[in-house]
């Protein structure tokens, strides 16, 4: 057997050789992990100047990236409404959609988790949508960002569930004055969201019950400055405020002003930083470094999501373009026996009767042909089919109904044209069928009775005299706002 010869003078053997090898491999691979680990720690080891940058916001300084906005050519304001959807949010769209103003929606997710369906009308009607955190408790929100943050995700995935919305607009309880720290801003942004405080504070949640005229003269009794961004509420307990908006939206249009919804490229209103009030727990190095990991991987799938928003607006857009209005009571494949009463409409001296598959009722709303409506009252209705136009005159008012856009001009004597949304109208059978109680008050008449049966229907409809709503002098425009809006009683159908 062939043998070697150590620096000693002693022989060993390949079986020798052989033990050795096999005992540095061994320390080789216990000593594989060990490096990995080390390699590790040095590819996540914070840099200096990310420790500069949290040292910097220990410090209360704020480290906002430098970016352009876009600023309106016309004054304008942003109104914006918090803590709903609820059950005053229908009243405050309605108004909106009858002044054709835009405005922005920061929401609740426990109150978007129980209204979904407000959450979608919103974004249907135009509006904007902003994250206001889930249960506005400001202990939670405020005693720690890692709750504030889960909370602004919570939110995130009761309207991507419920609503199919992601939004970056944000809106912190309270404000951020006193509330929020550098950090929070920094991580938010970082995130990629856009925080909006405001410049006017309407005080309608100052206190429990603020009467309307406070609220006005709160919203009103301001510098006007280019841009201007209400604070209003929307939540519950909030009725004075539905009733004092018709007057805000009058007094900043009688000023020049236009109205917009935020966005991130309007430059967001922002509170300087000042010391929190609240004691905050956590806040290490460590936490941080997890939370801007965080905020990263929020921020990548931004592209993705406002991709899918931009595909479902179109697909939405192309719906409700096709869709028609069902305009039976028990839908298109209702039997005789499911069939609606006849409907008889008592326009003074003049009589209308419609059988039931001539008209329909739809969420308290009546939906009847305007041909015959306006006509039975004394009127005249022509129709331009190049673009779908219908115009109804009727004494010294002439209402023109335009169909793709789904608004009303009303013209009347010594008045300037006004424009208002009416997206409950739809051409059906070579007729424009719309709203009742909107079509007589748009023509200066009024309903003022009805009778419901099981077997027959009747309304009484009063065309003499009187202002119509869109035409109607500024000393009655918000009593008439208020007789649509507010004066219904509860067992009084909404035509």
């Amino acid at each position: 057997m062939e043998r070697r010869m150590l620096a000693d003078g002693k022989h060993f053997g390949w079986k020798t050789v052989l033990q050795w090898m096999g005992l540095l491999l061994t320390v080789s691979l216990l000593a594989l992990p060990l490096l990995e680990v080390r390699a590790s720690a040095e590819d996540s080891a914070p840099s200096d100047s990310e420790k500069a940058v949290y040292n910097r916001l220990k410090a209360g300084q704020r480290q906002a990236a430098e970016r352009e906005y876009a600023t309106p050519e016309r004054p304008t304001v942003y109104l914006t409404f918090d803590d709903g959807p609820s059950a005053h949010t229908p009243e405050v769209l309605d108004i909106l959609q009858q002044e054709q103003v835009s405005a922005t929606f920061f929401v609740l997710g426990e109150s978007a988790k129980a209204r979904p369906e407000l959450v979608k009308r919103i974004v249907q009607d135009g509006h904007a949508i902003g994250n206001h955190t889930y249960n506005h408790v400001y202990a939670d929100l405020y005693g720690s960002f890692g709750t504030f943050w889960d909370q602004v995700r919570q939110t995130d995935a009761v309207l991507e569930e419920k609503a199919g919305v992601s939004t970056r607009l944000l809106r912190a309880p309270g404000g951020t004055s006193t509330n929020f720290d550098a950090a929070y801003f920094y991580v938010l942004e970082q995130a990629g969201y856009h925080i909006f405080d405001w410049n006017v504070d309407s005080g309608d949640s100052r206190r429990k019950g603020v009467p309307a005229s406070d609220i006005v003269a709160n919203s009103t009794n301001v510098t006007l400055r280019h841009e201007m961004t209400v604070l209003l509420h929307d939540g519950s307990g909030h009725a004075e405020t539905v009733k004092a908006l018709p007057a805000i939206i009058r007094y900043y249009k009688e000023k020049g002003y236009s109205f917009a919804s935020l966005s991130p490229e309007v430059k967001p209103v922002q509170f300087a930083v000042s010391k929190p009030k609240w004691n905050r727990s956590g806040g290490t190095f460590a936490e941080y470094n997890g939370w801007i990991a965080a905020a990263k991987e929020r921020s990548a799938v931004w592209p993705d999501q406002e991709e899918r928003n931009a595909r479902q607006a179109l697909a939405h857009a192309e719906e409700e373009a096709e869709k028609s209005v069902v305009l039976s009571v028990a839908g298109a494949n209702a039997t005789s026996e499911q069939a609606a009463p006849p409907l008889t409409l008592r326009i003074g001296t003049s009589m209308l009767s419609l059988e039931g598959n001539d008209y329909s009722l739809q969420s308290d709303r009546l939906y009847v042909p305007l041909r015959a409506l306006v006509e039975s009252s004394g009127g005249l209705v022509e129709w331009e089919a190049d673009s779908r136009k219908a115009t109804a005159r009727y004494g010294r008012y002439q209402v023109v109904y335009d169909l793709p856009d789904r608004s009303v001009t009303v013209i009347a004597p010594g008045k300037e044209p006004r424009k208002l949304v009416l997206p409950g109208m739809q051409l059906k059978d070579n007729r424009l069928i719309v709203p009742l109680r909107s079509a007589v008050e748009l023509l200066g008449g009024e309903v003022s009775d009805y009778s419901f049966l099981a077997d027959s229907r009747e309304v009484t409809v009063n065309m003499q005299g009187g202002y119509g709503l869109a035409a109607a002098p500024k000393h009655l425009d918000l009593e008439w706002r208020n007789f649509i809006y507010l004066a219904d009683g509860p067992k009084s159908p909404k035509f």
